[in-house]
């Protein structure tokens, strides 16, 4: 007697018999793991569960009575679980799974609730959707969306950090690394820095007269600065001079060079170059 129902791509199909299930197994058009039902469930099982019970329970004469448990669907073993991908893609994620809820994501202040929450319920969600051929399918599937979203997520924070570190060279921050592209040049005595700069001039001229020296000294030797800001608390006074160095193979002006004094003294120095 045909008393066996199927579960597949989101739709029940059957009844078939036990005899038709199996040739099903046999062609390859169905796994051992694809949701089934017969009469005595009150949900869905396997199909390999489903046929070994019909091996064990004698045939029954009556027909076979199909509840609602046609609109019940089966989550397995291996289906839960936290989802990393639709925490933190969740709207690539959720377009791909045709999980519509994650639209919510667009909401103000509401968006990360629903990132967390699908974190956690994505999975089944996606899974209700019946667009996979079993649950080893469904887990590889998962993982290469977790590598990816781990991927993405990786890259981006590196790069924020990078953008974090060249920051505190260039400002000068107490403790930052000096720019390894351009020698130390020793800070010059003061008959040197006594001496007329000619302006323009080079870079290395430049940092070589004003390497040590203090705001004062070097605003008598440039004049007041195109921009000037202080940082007290850290000991930071950033100061930007405007067409007073060389470009070192062209010869042609900086547009600035940047000056960091670090606790009174010129310590770290930057070049902007003309745009064409």
């Amino acid at each position: 007697m045909a008393n066996l129902l199927i579960l597949h791509a989101g739709r029940t199909i059957g009844p078939y018999t036990a005899e038709e299930a199996r040739s099903y197994l046999a062609g390859g058009h169905l796994s051992t793991d694809t949701p089934a039902w017969t009469e005595g469930l009150v949900d869905w099982s396997t199909t390999a569960d489903v046929l070994e019970l019909l091996d064990r329970s004698p045939p029954s004469q009556a027909k076979p009575e199909f509840t609602d448990v046609t609109d019940r669907v089966l989550i397995p073993d291996g289906v839960r679980g936290f989802s990393w991908a639709a925490a933190l893609m969740t709207l690539i994620w959720c377009l791909a799974h045709r999980v519509w809820i994650g639209l919510l994501f667009f909401i103000p202040g509401v968006g990360q609730l629903v990132s967390l929450w699908l974190g956690f319920h994505g999975r089944e969600l996606a899974w209700r959707q019946g667009q996979w051929r079993s649950v080893k399918d469904f887990q590889q599937a998962q993982r290469r969306w977790t590598v990816a979203a781990l991927s993405v997520w990786g890259v981006l924070l590196a790069g924020f950090a990078m953008l974090v570190l060249a920051g505190r060279v260039q400002l000068g921050t107490p403790g930052a690394a000096a720019n390894p592209a351009r020698p130390a040049v020793a800070a010059p005595s003061e008959g040197e820095r006594r001496q007329n700069l000619q302006l323009p001039a080079r870079r290395q001229d430049f940092e070589r007269y004003f390497k040590g020296a203090t705001p004062e000294q070097v605003r008598a030797a440039l004049g007041v600065a195109a921009y000037e800001r202080a940082d007290a608390g850290r000991g930071v006074l950033v100061r930007v001079y405007r067409k007073v160095t060389l470009q070192p193979n062209s010869q042609v002006r900086d547009d600035a060079a940047l000056i960091v004094f670090v606790n009174g003294r010129a310590d770290t120095f930057q070049f902007m170059q003309e745009k064409n």
